[in-house]
């Protein structure tokens, strides 16, 4: 299948167009598990997999369905690919049910019985698939490949309170390192332009809301 670009506004389906090409790759013979799709909230990929499982599960369990998600799948579908579908359609079927079944065409659809299958594999394998965050994703990759990045100490995803512990440490180390005092009045002055001079007597909690601030800008 070649690459698409779908460009459109929220709310037009982009999510229908991903997850029927998902069932287009389950139906060629695609592992859930080598198919990956990923987006930038955990709410949003959770729709995204709730998607796949709910067509799929419609599609197994009303003919009807079953019939229009067969003329979306073969829909502007090319000739090659559709062939495949149609023969791996006849074996699927053919583990299910031992009787003779004709293969599916655009006239004969796919099966009850197919979405079925698609399904029990799709939530079989829900445990270990590619289908999250960007974030989650990429630390999977740091995970599996510590060495080739460079990385020599196990990786954590540090949680709200730890990360935030982490940068009081940071700060706090960066504060240690001031040798001089015109260091420590520099860091003062700048820190007292960047902020406008709305900081106030204090200094260490504005110091640290200011790195959050503009590290999540930075990220």
């Amino acid at each position: 299948m070649r690459n698409t670009l779908i460009k459109a506004s929220a709310g037009t389906g982009k999510t229908f167009a991903l997850v029927t090409r998902v069932i287009r790759l389950l139906l060629l013979g695609v592992d859930p598990r080598h198919i990956v799709a990923l987006t930038f909230s955990r709410a949003a990929a959770g729709e995204i997999f709730y998607s796949i499982a709910e067509r799929l599960a419609t599609d197994a369990s009303d003919s009807k369905e079953a019939e229009k998600e067969s003329k979306r799948i073969f829909d502007g579908l090319k000739p090659h690919l559709a062939e495949e579908i149609k023969k791996r359609a006849v074996v699927m079927t053919g583990r299910l049910d031992k009787c003779a079944i004709a293969p599916p065409t655009h006239h004969s659809p796919l099966t009850t019985n197919h979405f079925s299958m698609l399904l029990r594999r799709v939530i079989e394998t829900q445990h270990i698939c590619m289908i999250g965050t960007l974030d989650s994703f990429m630390f999977r990759m740091v995970k599996f490949f510590p060495l080739e990045l460079g990385i020599q100490r196990a990786v954590t995803m540090l949680d709200n309170y730890p990360a935030e512990q982490e940068r009081q440490r940071a700060v706090g180390e960066l504060m240690c390192q001031r040798k001089e005092i015109q260091d420590t009045r520099t860091l003062e002055v700048e820190f007292h332009r960047a902020t406008q001079g709305e900081e106030g007597k204090a200094y260490i909690k504005p110091m640290l809301e200011f790195i959050q601030n503009w590290h999540s800008l930075y990220l």
